[in-house]
């Protein structure tokens, strides 16, 4: 499965570069996300910025397409899941929104664990075992990353 968000930024309010990590959230009231940046290995952290805001859409698989307005054009921000592998967190999937992704406790309900990583976009990440196994296995794909995560059991 290959996903593509669409939300909401503000370049101004939400400065966001490549290699960033943190996570998003929704201010009530407001139309644009905001950005809470950690550092990469804080448990907060659920996204990595792959590439800063830029008019060219993202590549294949990245969490895309914040698009900010400015003088008559669109700009799209590309974000990765920062996860190691044993990580949890809510479930991703190609109706989310970005702002509901967080790292979570394993012993939370509703929890995914990542039990693979490859640092390549390999369809093969999740194997035929961990689907029998687990039931709603899910396959991540970015375009330089691949995770499989499995629904923990509560």
């Amino acid at each position: 499965m290959s996903l593509g968000v669409v939300g909401c930024g503000s370049e101004s309010s939400s400065p966001m570069e490549a290699g960033d990590c943190g996570y998003l959230v929704d201010p009530p009231g407001r139309d644009r996300f905001d950005f809470r940046k950690r550092g990469c290995d804080n448990p907060e952290a659920a996204v990595r910025v792959v590439r800063g805001w830029n008019v060219q859409h993202c590549p294949a698989g990245e969490f895309e397409e914040y698009d900010s307005p400015r003088r008559g054009r669109t700009s799209y921000i590309c974000l990765q899941l920062n996860a190691a592998l044993g990580d949890c967190c809510t479930e991703v999937q190609l109706t989310m929104r970005l702002t509901t992704l967080r790292k979570i406790p394993c012993t939370q309900p509703g929890a995914f664990q990542v039990n693979a990583k490859l640092d390549s976009r390999d369809g093969g990440v999740c194997t035929t075992t961990v689907r029998k196994r687990h039931p709603g296995t899910n396959t991540l794909m970015h375009s330089n990353k691949s995770y499989c995560l499995h629904p923990i059991s509560q």
